[in-house]
């Protein structure tokens, strides 16, 4: 396989039915971890940094409690849309740990937004160059607002780091990534082989019945 087909696999509108559900299982997921992760950071935020009035915190909170309601409720009816729909449910705890991390809180360096540009598209199965130009546009971002709004130090700390984290979160991404595409393929050529199976034995059934 040539860098070419890897970010822009040439069979990968084949699977989108699959994709489309197994992306749906992600969404599950991502609102059922979100939970515990978003709790954590409200201890936080209250025990060792000692802000009680940390409001996206607890507005991250909900959103994930929300979130699996909803997904719960009416995701298996949108089977169609998982995959654009698991890029948008992602959006707001993003903007939420960018906001958190810079403009909110410009002296303390932005930990929790460097978990979830690790962490976050995991969750999401699409072609490669798309997830990757989506962690890519997300990292840019912060590291115009840091810029912007921290002093030269905690600017200079954080750009290494969600650098690190950056280029760490994209290898995994791609491997985990090539592995999944790689189980489609399997998958549905274990179906194709089933299907002319069936086919194979359904014409036999028919030539010996005309034989009778």
């Amino acid at each position: 396989m040539n860098i070419v087909d890897f970010f822009n696999p040439k069979d990968f509108g084949r699977f989108k039915y699959e994709v489309n559900k197994r992306n749906l299982h992600s969404l599950y997921l991502f609102s059922l971890l979100g939970i515990p992760v978003s709790l954590l950071n409200v201890l936080a935020q209250n025990i060792i940094v000692g802000n009680h009035s940390d409001i996206v915190s607890y507005a991250m909170l909900g959103y994930f409690v929300l979130l699996y309601i909803y997904q719960k409720i009416f995701l298996p009816r949108n089977l169609r849309w998982s995959t654009l729909i698991v890029y948008l449910v992602e959006l707001p705890p993003l903007i939420m740990t960018i906001l958190m991390g810079t403009v909110l809180d410009p002296t303390h360096q932005a930990l929790t937004f460097l978990l979830f540009i690790c962490t976050l598209p995991v969750f999401i199965l699409d072609k490669p160059w798309r997830v990757l130009s989506y962690s890519l546009f997300w990292t840019l971002l912060f590291l115009l607002l840091v810029f912007v709004f921290k002093d030269p130090k905690t600017w200079k700390g954080d750009s290494i780091h969600v650098l690190e984290y950056f280029l760490m979160s994209s290898s995994v991404t791609a491997i985990i990534l090539s592995s999944r595409i790689e189980s489609l393929r399997l998958f549905y050529a274990t179906k194709d082989n089933h299907d002319q199976v069936l086919v194979t034995m359904k014409e036999e059934e028919l030539k010996k019945e005309k034989k009778l």
